[in-house]
């Protein structure tokens, strides 16, 4: 087993290179820092987006290139455990995820998504509090999302590509979910895995989910 952790760069925040850097891998683990090549820098979401995807599409073409078995993508504003790694092969899906908190907007929703016929891409966890409080610590089925702390195994790359739509208003996560699901890989989070998100606003943050509040999410000092 050879892992690739893959590291967009963009934040920079120390404590979360400190944490993707200081991993207990369970097997060799090589690191691939991606940084400085932003050609679609225009102030605009959507050039964020491409930047983004750009920078996962090369990352996926030397993962492929050489012998690797799973790619995991760990972003530069996530603060992570050190079993990171470990939970994640753990988990034994063709997907499997970290538990963080989505930054923006006042709910601060779960980033785990629970398969949902009713909804494209499922329903957000978090917005049924005791369901969300009943499976924490737990790994469960998922449709996504995310990949602020995801693996991704060699044989769904080899299938798909980390895509945009035109004008979208959605990242390559959520597109790279939803055509995982239309595929039929299993994905799965270990809602023990706890990650913190690092926000700038209104002061330098970390947002961590927490069963314990009753909004489901805590806020500590970076």
């Amino acid at each position: 087993m050879r892992l690739l952790v893959v590291v967009p760069l963009f934040h920079k925040y120390t404590r979360s290179l400190e944490s993707i850097f200081n991993q207990d891998a369970p097997c060799p683990v090589d690191y691939l820092t991606l940084a400085n090549d932003d050609p679609h820098s225009d102030g605009t979401l959507q050039g964020n987006y491409k930047n983004i995807r750009s920078k996962y599409a090369r990352a996926r073409e030397l993962f492929l290139a050489n012998e690797y078995d799973a790619f995991i993508c760990m972003e530069d504003d996530i603060v992570l455990p050190p079993d990171a790694i470990t939970r994640l092969l753990a988990c034994e899906s063709d997907v499997a995820y970290g538990l963080v908190c989505w930054r923006h907007g006042a709910d601060k929703p779960w980033s785990a998504r629970l398969p949902d016929d009713t909804q494209p891409l499922g329903r957000v966890l978090s917005e049924t509090p005791d369901q969300a409080r009943a499976l924490y610590g737990q790994v469960v089925d998922v449709v996504g999302v995310g990949q602020a702390c995801t693996l991704i195994r060699r044989h769904v790359l080899e299938a798909l590509e980390f895509r945009i739509e035109p004008d979208a208003v959605e990242c390559c996560d959520w597109h790279f979910a939803k055509d995982c699901v239309a595929h039929g890989f299993t994905q799965r989070a270990d809602l023990g895995l706890v990650c913190g998100h690092i926000s700038p606003h209104p002061t330098p943050r970390v947002i961590w989910p927490d069963p314990s509040e009753k909004r489901l999410w805590r806020v500590s000092r970076l």
